[in-house]
C-alpha cells in the first residue's frame, strides 16, 4: 500500500510507495533506539549506539529499497487495491500513476530529444519576435548618444553592490550554472571586475554572448489536455545571474 510519511513540516509530506508494506515497521524500531539512546545522553559507544545505528542503517536501506523500485512498488498497489475490490483505492493509485507519468515522447510530429530541442528553439524564436516593438532599442540609443561625458558610461563598484543586494535567491541557475548566492557571497573584489565588465560593455555597445544565455523550459499548462501540442505549453526563461545585474 503507498501512505505518506510525515515530515517535520506539517503543510509537506513525502510519499513513498510500500511505506506501508516494508518500511513502517523499521521506521518505529529505528525511531524508539533513536529515542532511547538519545535519552541516555547520546553514547558514543556501547549497545545502545550500536542498537542505534544498526536499526537506523537497516531503516534506510529498506527505504532506499523501495524509492529504488517505486514503479514496481505502486503496480503492485494497483493490483493488490483490484484484487481487494477497493474501487476508491484503485482509481486513486490511477490517478497518482497518471500524473507521474505526464511526458510525451513526440510534440507536434517531433520525436527524439535532438528534434523536439531544435522544435522549442525555432517555435519560441518565432513567438518572442513577432512583435516588432523597437521603443525600447530607440531609448537606449538616445541615452547613449546624449551622454555629457565618459564618465556618464561609468559603472561604479557601488553601484554593482546594490544590485547584487538587490539579486533575488533560490532561483534556478542559467546556463553557465552560476547562482545569485556564488554572486553574493564572493569577495569584494568581483565589485571591481563587474564595474570594470559593465563599463567595458558600455563603452564599446557589446556584451558576451555566454552572458545572453537563456534556458528555456516548456512546462505544461493542462496536464488533462493534449501534452503532444506545442500549444499546451508555456514557456519559462532561466538567465544568467550576472546578467541580471
Amino acid at each position: 500500500a503507498i501512505n505518506c510519511m510525515q515530515s517535520k513540516a506539517p503543510i509537506k509530506s513525502k510519499c513513498v510507495p510500500g511505506w506501508n508494506d516494508y518500511v513502517k515497521d523499521h521506521h518505529t524500531i529505528a525511531r524508539d533506539a533513536f529515542l532511547l539512546w538519545r535519552n541516555n545522553g547520546g553514547p558514543k559507544q556501547g549497545p545502545l549506539s550500536d542498537l542505534m545505528r544498526i536499526t537506523r542503517a537497516k531503516f534506510k536501506y529498506v527505504l532506499r529499497l523501495c524509492r529504488d523500485n517505486k514503479s514496481n512498488m505502486r503496480a503492485d498497489a494497483l493490483a493488490n487495491s483490484h484484487l481487494d475490490k477497493n474501487v476508491n483505492l484503485f482509481w486513486k493509485n490511477v490517478g497518482k500513476k497518471k500524473k507521474s507519468s505526464q511526458h510525451s515522447v513526440s510534440i507536434d510530429g517531433y520525436n527524439g530529444h535532438t528534434n523536439i530541442g531544435n522544435m522549442w528553439g525555432k517555435h519560441y524564436a518565432n513567438l518572442l519576435s513577432c512583435v516588432s516593438n523597437n521603443k525600447d532599442e530607440q531609448y537606449v540609443r538616445s541615452k547613449l548618444q546624449n551622454r555629457n561625458s565618459s564618465q556618464d558610461m561609468v559603472v561604479r563598484p557601488t553601484e554593482i553592490q546594490c544590485s547584487i543586494h538587490e539579486l533575488a535567491v533560490g532561483k534556478s541557475t542559467g546556463p553557465d550554472g552560476i547562482s545569485a548566492e556564488h554572486i553574493k557571497h564572493a569577495h569584494d573584489r568581483v565589485l571591481i571586475l563587474f564595474s570594470l565588465l559593465f563599463t567595458a560593455a558600455h563603452f564599446h555597445g557589446y556584451l558576451p554572448p555566454n552572458m545572453l544565455e537563456t534556458t528555456l523550459v516548456p512546462i505544461v499548462k493542462n496536464k488533462n489536455g493534449d501534452i503532444t501540442s506545442a500549444g499546451n505549453y508555456r514557456l519559462i526563461a532561466t538567465a544568467t545571474a550576472i546578467s541580471k545585474l
